[in-house]
């Protein structure tokens, strides 16, 4: 939270700016400890990708009406995508943006060395102003927090990430409280354990080696005695 902050470089209209910040590595560690790893995000890809995945960028470029495609899209998934293919695909288009900005704004197809399927998809998706996708890829079918990971995978381990959701504020009055409410309500681990003591060491390792993974997790005295 960041009090007083200028509006322009000038002192009339300040306001507080609510923002998220962390670190590459930290935010990585944070989502495989939620569950939304490469291996599960592998997992979930194979078993969704013919639902999960939206080819009608694509195939809007290639003059292709997509609805009445539908047999020949699943063909051609069959065909050219694979996890490991997505994966290729993903690392060579963010890493065009990290360092020349979104493709939704810059970059050609040549600039991007676009050439396999998935980059097509992935690159026309992003040129689609009106596309709700992530990447090509339905949030409603595949957890957006695997979208984020996978794109947190190609980003080096100390860059920082900054999420400022100030904004909130102009939707309604309360949506500041709550959007702070709801990072503190988050369904933790628990973990089983023999003992206080046992219970107490795992607490404050945890704290100490990593505090931004503290609150994910609960350490239960179980004592079996009885």
């Amino acid at each position: 939270m960041f009090r007083d902050c200028k509006i322009d470089g000038e002192e009339v209209g300040t306001f507080t700016k609510y923002i998220y910040r962390t670190t590459v590595k930290r935010a990585k560690e944070r989502l495989d400890a939620l569950g939304y790893g490469i291996n599960n995000f592998e997992k979930t890809f194979n078993n969704k990708m013919f639902q999960a995945i939206d080819y009608s960028a694509f195939l809007y470029h290639l003059h292709v009406d997509y609805d009445e495609d539908a047999q020949e899209t699943e063909l051609r998934i069959k065909k050219n995508v694979t996890f490991k293919k997505w994966k290729n695909a993903m690392r060579k288009i963010i890493n065009y943006e990290v360092a020349n900005g979104n493709i939704s704004w810059h970059g050609t197809v040549s600039d991007v060395t676009i050439r396999t399927e998935c980059d097509k998809i992935i690159f026309y998706s992003l040129k689609d102003e009106d596309n709700s996708m992530i990447y090509a890829l339905n949030p409603e079918i595949i957890h957006r927090a695997f979208i984020y990971r996978l794109i947190l995978e190609n980003c080096t381990d100390d860059t920082e990430v900054l999420l400022d959701f100030s904004n909130l504020a102009f939707w309604d009055d309360d949506c500041i409280p709550k959007a702070l409410e709801a990072t503190e309500n988050i369904e933790k681990t628990i973990v089983l354990v023999e003992g206080t003591s046992d219970k107490d060491i795992l607490e404050f390792s945890m704290s100490q080696l990593y505090p931004h993974l503290s609150d994910l997790f609960y350490f239960m005295d179980f004592d079996d005695k009885d």
